[in-house]
């Protein structure tokens, strides 16, 4: 069930001052997925201000590829079910740094039931933290370097003309996706 609350795309000052103050990240998204609204927390973890943002699809920019689509169908399912979902995810920041987010998703009707948006809130997990879930620092570092192989990928498939060239790049980036998941599978295991 949704909350029933104001049309949170109308944010006034007070509740934008509040939500910049928590140290908690805070994203509002629309219906569509576009993002309406980041903390300054989120700013300060992402390097993008809200003006870099707005109106973008967080899964665009925020989620290496091979997250990406998890993201869409996350999100997806979501706004189909109102069901919250909670779960973990890495951001990359602007500089290309990686961040180990733990999330909570929740539909929040407008003041009208036919408009409604997302609110989702997180939490960067420590080092520390990573460390007591029994995630081994290799293995994160691990997944950096797939992220930016995948990144590099991507890029150079802009870059080459040749079919052949498309089909090994593609077959590089589904491979690298491959091994985050192995990762990511792994640090949840021991977890």
């Amino acid at each position: 069930m949704a909350l029933e609350m104001v049309d949170i795309l109308t944010l006034n000052k007070q509740t934008k001052n509040i939500m910049d103050a928590v140290s908690s990240l805070v994203v509002v998204m629309d219906e569509g997925g576009r993002i309406t609204y980041i903390n300054q927390a989120c700013t300060d973890i992402t390097g993008y201000c809200f003006s870099d943002v707005e109106g973008r699809y967080i899964w665009d920019f925020l989620f290496c590829p091979v997250y990406a689509a998890e993201a869409r169908r996350a999100f997806h399912d979501l706004i189909s079910t109102h069901k919250p979902c909670h779960g973990k995810t890495v951001w990359r920041a602007r500089d290309g740094t990686s961040n180990l987010i733990s999330w909570s998703s929740q539909v929040i009707k407008g003041a009208s039931d036919d408009k409604i948006s997302v609110i989702a809130t997180g939490v960067g997990v420590s080092q520390q933290a990573v460390a007591a879930l029994g995630i081994d620092g290799i293995a994160h570092d691990f997944n950096n370097l797939l992220t930016v192989i995948i990144g590099n990928l991507e890029i150079l498939q802009d870059y080459v003309k040749a079919p052949e060239g498309h089909a090994l790049i593609g077959d590089a980036i589904i491979s690298a996706g491959q091994g985050a998941r192995l990762i990511e599978s792994l640090c949840r295991n021991n977890g």
